[in-house]
């Protein structure tokens, strides 16, 4: 009977180890199936390799684009004032002064033109103002329209000048209407810039002035007049008279002889 027990108790604890074992593996299995299922809903991206060759396609990656350099700073322009006077009334054959004068600074020149014509033997008639862009060199020409209307000798040597910063700088021309009716003197202010590379100075129009200049017609006659020489006019008329005196004179001594 003990043996028979003993037995009997054998087989009961090896039913329980193989339900436990059961249980085990079912119990992994579960667990492990979610990881199957993920990876078979995830299939691995493969590039298709083409035909002939020789080496698998790399994936392409994009180079980072390089930082472009900051561009370089513009100059700013600097800005000053010009005053001229370009009379809108002239008289044929008489001169007449055009004076402009060019500060680097935002100042008034009104009284200093005043001034400078002024010295000229002359009086402002058509004073005119601007603000306009400046450099260290500066260039101004005056011109008719058409040509021969004007005759005009400039004073300066040359239309380029540079600018004085301690007072403003003059250009001044001597103009002497030719032909009598409505005409034009046309002002034009440059600046003269540099360019990258280049060592040339180039003009840039900062002000163009287009001055409508009346020269009375009628005034041909009284210039022709004031500027007749009057001698070769009284030698002409005194030297007939004084032949005419010396005949009349010669006569009257052979009739008294």
């Amino acid at each position: 009977m003990k043996w028979f027990g003993a037995w009997q108790a054998a087989i009961w604890m090896t039913a329980v180890c193989l339900v436990l074992a059961a249980c085990g593996g079912a119990m992994e299995e579960s667990a492990e199936a979610p990881a199957e299922s993920v990876e078979a809903a995830t299939p691995e991206l493969e590039l298709e390799q083409p035909e002939g060759a020789a080496e698998p396609i790399a994936m392409a990656t994009l180079a980072p684009q390089p930082t472009p350099p900051p561009s370089a700073p513009q100059p700013t322009p600097d800005f000053g004032s010009v005053a001229y006077d370009v009379p809108s009334q002239m008289v044929r054959s008489k001169p007449v002064q055009v004076i402009l004068l060019v500060s680097p600074s935002e100042e008034d020149l009104v009284e200093a033109l005043q001034d400078e014509l002024a010295d000229a033997g002359q009086e402002a008639d058509n004073v005119q103002t601007a603000v306009v862009k400046v450099a260290k060199y500066m260039s101004a020409t005056l011109v008719g329209a058409p040509e021969d209307a004007f005759e005009i000798i400039p004073v300066q040597a040359t239309a380029k000048q540079q600018l004085q910063e301690d007072e403003p700088t003059q250009w001044e021309w001597t103009v002497v209407p030719r032909v009598g009716g409505t005409h034009r003197l046309i002002l034009r202010i440059d600046r003269l810039v540099e360019r990258d590379g280049e060592e040339e100075l180039f003009k840039e129009e900062v002000l163009r002035d287009d001055v409508i200049v009346e020269v009375p017609v009628g005034m041909r006659l009284q210039d022709a007049w004031g500027s007749f020489d009057w001698k070769w006019l009284a030698g002409a008329l005194l030297l007939p008279l004084f032949f005419y005196w010396l005949s009349r004179s010669d006569k009257k001594r052979e009739s008294e002889g």
